[in-house]
């Protein structure tokens, strides 16, 4: 998730409250708060495209709030924050054309963000034990499409194809 906890001393510093991204809807505005290309103190506009976007291949565990927000490298780490004020995911990558997930290519209308619960389960996890956690089930799973569900004479698509077993 590439996400670090710093500690800074000081006192009365601002702070942002979390949001909750679970309750984050396709069409949401959010905007993506970032330095990119060296520009401090930048802000873009968008919607929420999709949440629990996954198979991009950045991260082995994916769950991504994916965002038309313009997100262009030195964004990453930036705040996506709702109309509340509230920050509900970190932005992490962009799909570029030229350069594919986390490429160095331009903007082409597809970000992506670490949801807010997540980046806040981790942040808990490294001030509590300094350390992330994660289950391991030990299967690799692909969706369940047409051609596989007459294959296996599965009679609809929810599920999924187990491929692997370690």
């Amino acid at each position: 998730t590439d996400v670090a906890v710093l500690k800074i001393e000081g006192r009365d510093l601002p702070t942002v409250p979390w949001g909750d991204s679970s309750t984050l809807r396709v069409g949401a505005t959010v905007l993506a708060f970032g330095n990119p290309f060296g520009l401090n103190f930048t802000v873009t506009r968008g919607i929420v495209s999709a949440v629990g976007r996954s198979g991009l291949g950045i991260e082995q565990y994916e769950d991504f709030i994916q965002t038309d927000a313009p997100i262009n490298p030195g964004n990453s780490g930036g705040a996506l924050v709702n109309v509340r004020g509230q920050v509900v995911g970190i932005n992490t990558a962009i799909l570029s054309a030229s350069q594919g997930p986390q490429g160095a290519g331009g903007w082409s209308g597809v970000g992506f963000a670490i949801p807010s619960n997540l980046a806040r389960h981790v942040m808990e996890s490294l001030v509590k034990t300094g350390k992330v956690t994660r289950g391991h089930l030990g299967i690799n799973v692909d969706p369940l499409n047409p051609a596989l569900a007459r294959q296996f004479k599965v009679p609809d698509l929810s599920g999924a194809l187990v491929n692997h077993v370690e």
